[in-house]
C-alpha cells in the first residue's frame, strides 16, 4: 500500500486530509450538541485570545518543513522541550495569572531539555562517521 505523500510527492496532500477530516469530526460533534441544546456560543473578549489558530497553523507548517531534515524522534521531544520551556517561563515572568512554577516542575523541564539535547547525539556521531570516512577515501 501506496503511502499518501508518496504518491502524490508531496506532504501537503495528506496534512489537508487531515484538516478535512479533524474539521468534519468536530463539525458532527458540534452539531450534535447543538441538537442536544448542550451549546452556547460566547466569543472571547480578549484579543490575543485569537492568536492561537494562525500560531497553531504556523507550528504546524513548520514542523511539517522540519521533520525531514530533523528526524520524527528529535522534532517531537524539541517542540515538546520548548512548550515546557515556554510556559515555565511565561509562569514565572507573568505572576497575575495566578499559576506557581513548583520546582518538581522545572526539573520535568530540564530533563525534557536533556532528552531533546540526547536525541541530537546519534545524528552528531552519524555525521561525524560520514567526515572520517570521506577523509579517509
Amino acid at each position: 500500500m501506496l503511502k499518501v505523500a508518496e504518491a502524490t510527492g508531496s506532504m501537503l496532500v495528506s496534512i489537508t486530509w487531515n484538516f478535512i477530516v479533524g474539521f468534519c469530526v468536530l463539525g458532527a460533534a458540534l452539531a450534535i450538541r447543538i441538537a442536544l441544546g448542550h451549546v452556547t456560543i460566547q466569543l472571547p473578549d480578549t484579543w490575543w485570545m485569537y492568536l492561537g489558530g494562525p500560531l497553531g497553523l504556523l507550528s504546524i507548517g513548520l514542523m511539517a518543513i522540519l521533520v525531514r531534515g530533523l528526524g520524527l524522534l528529535m522534532l517531537g521531544v524539541a517542540s515538546t522541550a520548548g512548550q515546557l520551556l515556554g510556559s515555565v517561563l511565561i509562569d514565572e515572568l507573568i505572576p497575575s495569572l495566578g499559576n506557581t512554577v513548583y520546582l518538581v516542575t522545572i526539573i520535568g523541564t530540564l530533563f525534557a531539555l536533556v532528552g531533546a539535547i540526547v536525541t541530537t547525539i546519534p545524528e552528531y556521531r552519524a555525521s561525524k562517521m560520514a567526515q572520517r570516512m570521506e577523509v579517509s577515501e
